[in-house]
């Protein structure tokens, strides 16, 4: 599949004389710095010190290992809380953590959307290609680690730490159950079945407020009178790259971040597509041995969400102004990384979580 998209890719840019767009990039109009003559063909340039550029990097990764580490916690004390209910519920205690780590990884992928937005401002990129990969390889790592901790946790972690007291003598380690496979498969089932519902969901419910919101407000006091065709096209939504879509339930948008960052805000709508995309290819993919149904659903949601989005487009937003790429960026990279990732996980499953190798040594089951 990636080497088709990789096919098709260069084939559009070639069509389209993108194909080396990023090495005659103009600057970003937010980028600052220091006027200076360049040390090369003596053309005016904007300089801004490798030193300054690395004290923000430092800082900006600092603030994402802590929300990272803050992350292992939450989903360390949503187990500890499991095994609490283990006792008085049993294996009910399974979906209610299943549940829990839901809600939290939802509100969290949510929050973090604008820290990430945040940070990448700070780091101050000079072309938009750099300030995009940027950004999405903070949502992506940290939508990595919060998607699937429970689950790398489930798969490979809970089998073999010390069984909690007070459980029944057949469950083995902390998976809550006789085996982590029934666990892993509920937890995996509950969270990527949530997803699904609740991310097709806010893809229209959002658009659908933010456009009544705006046609209320364009037509107060106007209530009777019939509204001209080019009046009812201003209505409509504005969805050009080049302008901020403010997303009420995803972004805060304050006038400072509108005359600043309104490039970026524009694009964050397509990458938080992409950001969502992979996530689901993760979930379809890196766990497939737990639910081979995943695979599955993920086609009929992603079949859905393309005439959601068709018909979203036709119905809430003004034409789309097109904006120049040479390729989809990191986001091949990543896509790369999980299809790789998934073959050692999945074999780590067969070999070592699943029960259909226990009469081999560790030896043999690793080989």
């Amino acid at each position: 599949m990636l080497e088709h998209w990789k096919r098709e890719n260069a084939t559009v840019a070639m069509a389209w004389g993108t194909s080396h767009f990023e090495e005659h990039e103009m600057d970003r109009p937010q980028f600052i710095g220091e006027p200076k003559k360049s040390f090369i063909d003596g053309s005016d340039m904007v300089w801004f010190a490798p030193e300054e550029r690395f004290s923000r990097l430092i800082i900006s990764r600092s603030f994402l290992t802590g929300l990272l580490s803050l992350i292992c916690g939450v989903v360390a004390s949503i187990y500890v809380l499991k095994f609490e209910l283990s006792a008085p519920i049993g294996s009910y205690a399974s979906v209610v953590a299943s549940v829990i780590n839901t809600m939290q990884i939802t509100l969290f992928n949510m929050l973090y959307q604008v820290i990430a937005v945040q940070l990448t401002d700070g780091e101050n990129y000079r072309t938009d290609t750099n300030y995009e990969d940027s950004l999405i390889v903070k949502l992506f790592v940290f939508q990595f680690i919060n998607s699937y901790a429970s689950f790398f946790f489930l798969a490979f972690i809970a089998a073999y730490l010390v069984q909690p007291p007070n459980t029944p003598s057949d469950w083995i380690g902390q998976c809550g159950a006789a085996d982590c496979m029934q666990p892993l498969s509920i937890n995996l089932a509950i969270i990527f079945g949530t997803r699904l519902t609740l991310t097709n969901f806010l893809d229209i419910f959002i658009p659908y407020w933010n456009y009544k919101n705006k046609l209320k407000e364009e037509t107060k006091g106007t209530k009777g009178k019939t509204l001209s065709p080019f009046e009812e096209d201003y209505m409509l939504m504005e969805y050009d790259p080049m302008l901020l879509k403010c997303r009420k339930i995803y972004v805060v948008c304050t006038n400072r971040h509108y005359r600043a960052s309104n490039f970026q805000f524009g694009r964050l709508e397509s990458i938080t597509n992409y950001a969502d995309i992979a996530v689901q290819f993760g979930f379809s993919m890196l766990f497939v041995t737990a639910l081979p149904i995943a695979s599955f659903f993920s086609l009929l949601s992603n079949y859905a969400k393309v005439k959601f989005n068709a018909w979203k487009l036709l119905t809430f937003y003004q034409r789309p102004i097109p904006v120049t790429a040479q390729d989809i960026g990191t986001w091949e990279s990543i896509f790369r990384v999980i299809t790789v990732a998934a073959v050692f996980t999945n074999a780590g499953l067969v070999c070592f979580t699943m029960q259909v190798l226990d009469g081999f040594t560790l030896f043999q089951r690793t080989w």
